[in-house]
């Protein structure tokens, strides 16, 4: 088979392979919902469990390939994809349900897992184990496959789009299946293509033999890999929770923070550099400080042009760890690992919102922590770009330059949270814009202030507000109890559920 015919190939195959991957897991929310409701809760449930097979299928993808030569991986995922298909078509039993009154989490991640789990386990592997493949290949860019890996999220990509435009409303439940059901197998048709070309070119040898000059990456390479990964994914299901609790408790929604996620792989991870580490964060900083200035002068929340502004920031903060995790992957021979690593931060943070933040905070506090924690990679990287600041750090913090705009911002900031006056909400938000310009060059000072603000104007401050008599969270979302002028509302995210004199 002609060398120029490889890239298409195993193109091709990722793009299919991550389609399935993303459209099975609209198909299966979709299935869920009626037995659920349209809670935020339900896809992010479903969100873990995706990721964690995805984690599950790249721990696979990287164990063979370490343990095993690319023929017998071949075979071997050849025979995983060819028994997965009596689990074909997916379908929840008609006699399924969860109980009644009890925390449906468990039941959910059950159904997901018994219905679909074996099939997306399969598939999962795909993305890793095939860049695998391809570098053992005699193509001129066997030696840097991961531009296949923005190949791969444009298929999820094309999945997100499809579902909802075309999709969801010509096809029914039992055609989608049907259609899903024949993609897996066209899938397995390409991946065994793909694993004849490779056998051509590559004799039965470990491809450990690969790279061998390449040292292993250390643990605090690993450890940063599973940071930048977790935090874009926590603050995707933040995003998620605030876009279906307070504009529209529509699962459709649920696409978009998704898209703005996988849109930033396709950007860092492209075959050319598309942009720069360094624009991207200049970009972050105008778009991330214009956010603060919106959200300190509290005049603009609730306001329809505000809800555009959370998903521009959300994508560039996106955009600014996964940059930074594209610029440190490692040779070709490290590549499976690679991806496990980032899968783990994945699904960390996955289960960090979904299970863990509901417990800890009463309000949606994680989706400010996420945030502080991308201006802290933020700062950091500004460090490493300007030297000169970074030995500034320390002084910088107890500077009065540093605390007495910091210390009159902040109490800007609250005084305009019991006020009702625009001029005192712009000039707050205006003090925020210069502190925060003003310290653009001292990374630590920035972090510091800019977390502060960002904490200051967090749900959490609802639970300091006097007109708030009490607030619970549980699956469904935040309620709470309140007081307004000589009215009594129950409230569930922006929607009043019920009032009383």
């Amino acid at each position: 088979m002609k060398t120029r015919l490889t890239v298409p190939v195993y193109a091709t195959t990722l793009v299919l392979s991550a389609f399935l991957l993303f459209s099975v897991q609209l198909l299966f929310s979709k299935m869920i919902l009626p037995l659920l409701g349209g809670s935020p809760s339900v896809w992010n449930t479903a969100m873990v469990f995706f990721q964690a097979l995805l984690l599950a299928g790249y721990g696979y993808a990287h164990l063979t390939s370490h343990y095993m030569t690319i023929r017998k991986q071949a075979l071997l995922h050849l025979g995983l994809l060819l028994v997965c298909l009596a689990f074909l078509p997916v379908a929840i039993p008609a006699e399924a349900h969860p109980d009644a009154g009890d925390n449906p989490t468990l039941w959910q991640l059950g159904i997901m897992a018994a219905v679909v789990g074996a099939p997306f386990f399969a598939i999962s592997a795909s993305a890793p184990m095939i860049q695998r493949w391809f570098a053992g290949t005699d193509h001129k860019d066997a030696a840097n496959p991961y531009f296949l890996y923005a190949a791969s999220n444009i298929g999820s990509m094309g999945a997100l789009l499809a579902y909802p435009a075309a999709i969801e409303p010509l096809l029914t439940l039992k055609q989608q299946n049907l259609v899903w059901a024949a993609g897996y197998g066209l899938l397995t048709g390409l991946t065994a293509l793909c694993a004849l070309m490779v056998w051509k070119f590559r004799p039965a040898a470990s491809v450990q033999t690969q790279d061998t000059a390449a040292p292993a990456p250390d643990l605090k390479t690993k450890l940063i890999w599973i940071a930048l990964a977790f935090i874009p994914s926590s603050l995707m299901l933040g995003l998620t929770t605030y876009i279906t609790t307070d504009i529209a408790s529509a699962p459709l929604l649920w696409i978009l923070p998704l898209a703005i996620y996988l849109a930033t792989f396709i950007i860092v991870f492209a075959r050319r550099e598309i942009i720069s580490i360094e624009t991207t964060v200049a970009l972050f900083s105008v778009f991330f400080t214009l956010y603060l200035f919106l959200m300190s002068s509290t005049m603009f929340v609730g306001k329809p042009q505000f809800f555009l502004v959370p998903p521009t920031v959300f994508f560039f903060a996106c955009l600014l760890c996964h940059k930074k995790l594209a610029n440190m992957r490692p040779p070709a021979s490290h590549l499976t690992g690679f991806y496990m690593y980032m899968s783990l931060g994945g699904v960390l943070g996955g289960m960090f919102n979904s299970f863990l933040a509901p417990v800890l905070f009463p309000v949606p506090f994680e989706y400010t922590l996420a945030f502080c924690a991308v201006i802290i990679v933020f700062s950091t990287i500004v460090a490493e770009q300007v030297p000169a600041a970074a030995k500034r750090i320390l002084p910088s913090l107890t500077n009065p330059k540093f605390l007495i705009p910091a210390a009159a911002t902040l109490a800007l900031l609250y005084a305009s949270l019991n006020e009702r006056s625009p001029a005192l909400h712009i000039l707050a938000g205006v003090f925020v814009v210069i502190t925060l310009m003003s310290m653009r060059m001292k990374p630590a000072a920035y972090a510091a202030f800019a977390c502060l603000v960002m904490i200051g104007v967090s749900p959490l401050m609802q639970l300091f507000d006097r007109d708030i008599l009490t607030i619970e969270r549980n699956f469904f979302g935040v309620i709470r109890v309140s007081n307004t002028d000589d009215t009594r509302n129950f409230v569930h995210g922006t929607t009043i559920h019920g009032a009383q004199p």
